[in-house]
């Protein structure tokens, strides 16, 4: 039965910017980018050449634009690689699963938390539920957090937000208080205490990362781009009167979530053109260009 690319009912507007938006980058190494560095960056393991990557993302960004199947991007996948005279790794089935749904699902799950922490989202829905997904194999730990409930900002989501692994098809769904009402709750879960395993990269280095997670995937997809717009404005504020930085606080939390890297750099930009008093933004953004 073909994959289909859609995730889930909400509109896909931010997870196909999120993944259109991404820069080609060749890599050897399935390991040369992990964790938030596949914000900005597309890559598929051992494809070094422009246009073959180019051809690859093409096919991808049309299952979640267009609702394309895996079987659909598996042909598309072929007539690139025979285009290139790529000799891959791995069988060609379980390749193109893995490129198509790791970028759709991460995709979707990048779009979902821009929307989950949009200011109007959390006033509303300021909780987030842990839902395993139907997964042939499991794994224990995913299961053992389904159902876990927690503070939109709170740490755990930091290393635990959705996916966590190649194949996992948990998701992370917000929730309101009359939610956790109905749930005969009074308020959200503890975090579960986790334990670590030591993961050693290529070159050697050494990492802690938490049980049932994939080693590179303990990170929220999208949040650094989020981050790079607070760390903008952060900075911005330091330099400015007290009265003009606390309402540049004010107007940035009002602000939608960036979703690529061109939002979050432009970012400051537009919260600087509602403030009251002129103001050079070269001087005072020091925005650079994000690659």
């Amino acid at each position: 039965m073909a994959t289909e690319a859609k995730w889930g009912s909400l509109p896909p507007e931010e997870a196909i910017r999120f993944l259109r938006d991404k820069v080609n980058m060749p890599s050897e190494h399935w390991d040369d980018l992990t964790r938030d560095d596949h914000d900005a960056s597309f890559v598929v393991a051992g494809a070094v050449k422009a246009d073959l990557l180019k051809d690859i993302h093409q096919a991808v960004n049309r299952g979640i634009d267009a609702g394309t199947t895996l079987n659909d991007f598996s042909k598309s996948f072929d007539a690139a690689v025979a285009q290139a005279g790529w000799d891959y790794k791995g069988g060609r089935n379980w390749r193109t699963r893995i490129i198509f749904e790791t970028n759709i699902r991460t995709a979707y799950m990048a779009g979902r938390y821009q929307q989950m922490t949009h200011p109007d989202t959390v006033k509303l829905r300021p909780y987030w539920e842990y839902r395993h997904g139907d997964s042939v194999r499991p794994r224990e730990q995913h299961l053992a957090w389904h159902g876990t409930i927690l503070l939109w900002d709170d740490p755990w989501w930091q290393t635990h937000f959705t996916p966590n692994g190649y194949g996992c098809k948990c998701r992370i769904v917000s929730r309101s208080r009359r939610d956790l009402e109905r749930m005969g709750k009074i308020g959200p879960d503890q975090a579960p205490k986790e334990a670590y395993y030591e993961w050693t990269d290529r070159n050697g280095s050494v990492h802690k990362v938490p049980d049932g997670i994939d080693p590179g995937w303990d990170y929220a997809p999208g949040a650094s781009l989020t981050d790079r717009a607070k760390e903008i404005v952060r900075e911005k504020a330091k330099s400015l009167p007290s009265d003009l930085a606390e309402r540049l606080k004010n107007i940035a939390t009002s602000r939608p979530n960036p979703t690529t890297p061109e939002e979050a750099e432009n970012l400051g930009g537009t919260i600087l053109s509602r403030l009251p008093e002129p103001v050079n933004e070269n001087d005072t953004l020091g925005c650079k260009k994000l690659v």
